[in-house]
């Protein structure tokens, strides 16, 4: 309310809409005259007594008008409000479900898409006769709602792709939850515009329906009147709401400028941290790494990786096998789809149709099979045992939520923790990273890229997980910030004693962080050892020209 406020077109919109309500609430106290009696002499002209006139059979005109108003605005608030709830429902459950769910959505919006709205109101409208305001709103919300779910859907699908939505399922949120906590909010400016939209239509609609039939004796509704008589002021009603829709649509998407100023900095240090990234290639620490893992924490066998396709498939990762220490950083250095990611995604089991996991691969933690757990075991599994910061991990965070409602959502699902607890802990992982906790009822937008990256490495430490998989973790930072990051993780690394699974196509940046390092290609590892060997004695031809690629700190220009 206050963001609508702060706009003067969005103010006067809502005055607009304000005015005709309170009219029509206050019509006992505007006028003397029973809508429905005979009140004068027909046809009187406007006088002091009849403001508007009288009707052909001597009902005041000015009575008519603003008890029917009431009539015409709870259809049009009832209508427009059941159109929204069904399409935004619909939209959103399409949308983010998919697959057979989303098919059999999209078939009956498509169905009623299809059918010409108008003629079917109307022969809807004819067959029931004098039906009451219920009706008529009951009959516009189970014929209109397909545009609105069309539109949800859309808008869904591209939220969905988040890195907060994949944020949410890895902790393991229900999906109803995620639909309603997570996209929901993020979809709430078409929803709004849905909403008036349809209120618009309902009231237009309703006086369409209404004009060919008997008029009901007890009033008018807002426009009826004048559309018999052509005296104006009921369409110029109509025509008051209906300007009141875009002056209220010119403020409502404007939350979303939350979205747009991430994308903005993202852009602007993605841009400087490329200038950049070569004076990270000489290692600022001695070498770690030692002997192969005899005990691993994560152990990966012949892990395989196909992307279903209509008339063939994609092997996107090719038998890869590797283990990672308690303790240990291991890293998986490689081109952009060289299969990285996808490794990621399979050892949390986030992939969905169309990847699948061939039956020969073998994912253990701590001895357990991943690959076999089901829903239930899966989701006590992701960020218990295994947490995921993600690519472009700062907007991994839901831009219209507090930061406390966001630790809350993963501890309540997973702990069970109060409100009060959640608090207690989250001011606890704020310190860790070195943020304030009194500024966790701040907003995303309201942090640095690299302050918005610590929350999400604290929220990943909240409940003491044993592997944190680092996909890209410093993307779009500069390079001071890129330092400051890695230091803070393996300082919380000792502290907390968890393994790494760090994945980056910054090989200059890999051997400063981790103990061993495994170099991928076209969905294969091609080699394995320690970060001094990959440094100092790469073997493979690719890990060469992985190193030839960076410019000299020396001489040359970077382009």
């Amino acid at each position: 309310m206050k963001t609508l406020l702060q706009n003067r077109k969005a103010l006067i919109g809502l005055v607009i809409i304000a005015f005709i309500v309170l009219v029509a609430i206050a019509a006992p106290l505007l006028t003397q005259y029973d809508p429905a009696a005979r009140t004068g002499r027909p046809h009187q002209a406007p006088s002091l007594d009849h403001i508007l006139g009288t009707t052909r059979i001597g009902q005041d005109v000015f009575a008519r008008l603003i008890y029917g108003a009431r009539t015409s605005l709870a259809v049009g608030f009832g209508a427009g409000l059941l159109i929204t709830l069904v399409g935004t429902a619909l939209g959103i459950i399409s949308g983010y479900r998919g697959g057979k769910t989303d098919e059999i959505i999209s078939f009956f919006t498509n169905m009623v898409l299809v059918v010409p709205n108008l003629p079917l109101l109307l022969v809807l409208a004819a067959f029931i006769g004098q039906a009451s305001p219920l009706v008529i709103a009951l009959i516009l919300g189970a014929t209109s709602w397909a545009w609105g779910a069309r539109v949800t859907r859309a808008e869904t699908l591209s939220v969905k792709q988040k890195d907060f939505v994949k944020s949410a399922e890895m902790m393991g949120e229900p999906q109803w939850r995620i639909m309603t906590f997570e996209i929901f909010p993020n979809v709430i400016s078409i929803v709004g515009i849905n909403f008036i939209g349809s209120v618009i239509f309902a009231i237009i609609t309703e006086a369409t329906l209404e004009f060919p039939r008997p008029r009901r004796s007890e009033s008018d509704l807002l426009g009826h009147h004048a559309l018999q008589r052509a005296e104006g002021l009921g369409p110029f009603g109509r025509r008051l709401v209906g300007y009141s829709h875009p002056l209220l649509r010119a403020r409502l998407p404007r939350h979303r400028h939350v979205i747009a100023e991430l994308r903005r900095r993202r852009d602007r240090q993605s841009t400087a941290a490329h200038r950049q990234s070569s004076e990270a290639l000489v290692p600022a620490r001695p070498f770690r790494g030692g002997p192969p893992v005899t005990q691993p924490l994560l152990s990966v066998r012949n892990l395989t990786i196909d992307y279903i396709g209509e008339e063939k498939d994609f092997r996107a990762v090719k038998d890869v096998s590797f283990d990672v220490a308690p303790g240990e950083v291991f890293g998986l250095a490689g081109e952009s789809g060289c299969g990285k990611s996808t490794i990621a995604f399979a050892i949390s089991r986030l992939h969905k149709p169309p990847a699948l996991i061939r039956k020969e691969s073998r994912i253990l933690l701590d001895g357990r099979d991943v690959l076999s757990l089901d829903r239930q075991a899966l989701s006590a599994f992701r960020w218990r045992e295994v947490a995921m910061v993600f690519q472009s991990a700062m907007n991994s965070l839901n831009p219209v939520l507090r930061i406390e409602t966001q630790f809350y959502d993963m501890l309540r699902t997973h702990k069970n923790m109060s409100r009060a607890e959640a608090r207690e802990r989250t001011a606890e992982m704020l310190t860790l990273v070195d943020i304030a906790p009194d500024r966790m009822r701040d907003y995303p937008h309201q942090f640095s890229g690299g302050m918005r990256q610590r929350i999400v490495i604290a929220i990943c430490m909240a409940l003491d997980p044993k592997l944190v998989v680092m996909d890209e973790p410093t993307t779009a930072l500069d390079v001071v910030v890129q330092r400051e990051i890695l230091q803070r993780i393996n300082e919380l690394r000792r502290s907390f004693g968890f393994s790494v699974l760090f994945i980056t196509h910054d090989l200059g940046l890999m051997v400063q962080f981790c103990d061993r390092i495994g170099i991928m290609l076209a969905g294969k590892l091609v080699e394995q050892n320690t970060a001094e060997a990959i440094y100092r004695t790469p073997k493979h031809d690719y890990t060469k020209k992985l190193w030839a690629s960076f410019p000299s700190l020396h001489g040359g220009v970077l382009l």
